[in-house]
């Protein structure tokens, strides 16, 4: 889903920035949403490595058991968990950024941003 979300974004046209951004502002969003994105798609990922290193395992519902590809190993498990939780600060902290910039611009700067982003 990530992948695909990120094909759609680099395929379909953007809107124009908003008159109102400077180009610092600019640049900062498309920081956060770079950070997101490596968040969405590292998160799964060492998610997966996890679970499958530790020799947890992971059954979907309850029925269908994935195979286990890796086997158990210590330092691929501890590494991925690692990645795994910085991946969700990193998440956390990227969208607490991102609707900070928008309740700014909402609230603050009354610029219509939250509109624009608005089917």
């Amino acid at each position: 889903i990530v992948l695909a979300r990120y094909a759609w974004r680099r395929l379909t046209p953007l809107p124009d920035w908003a008159p109102g951004l400077a180009p610092y502002e600019q640049r900062f969003i498309h920081s956060i949403e770079r950070l997101l994105y490596l968040g969405m798609l590292l998160m799964p990922i060492s998610g997966y490595l996890f679970v499958m290193a530790g020799g947890y395992g992971i059954v979907f519902f309850g029925y269908w058991p994935l195979p286990d590809f890796i086997g158990e190993h210590r330092w691929l498990a501890w590494t991925s968990q690692l990645v795994h939780r910085v991946a969700a600060y990193v998440v956390v902290a990227t969208l607490t950024l991102h609707v900070a910039v928008v309740l700014k611009h909402q609230l603050i700067d009354r610029d219509g941003l939250l509109r624009r982003m608005l089917p």
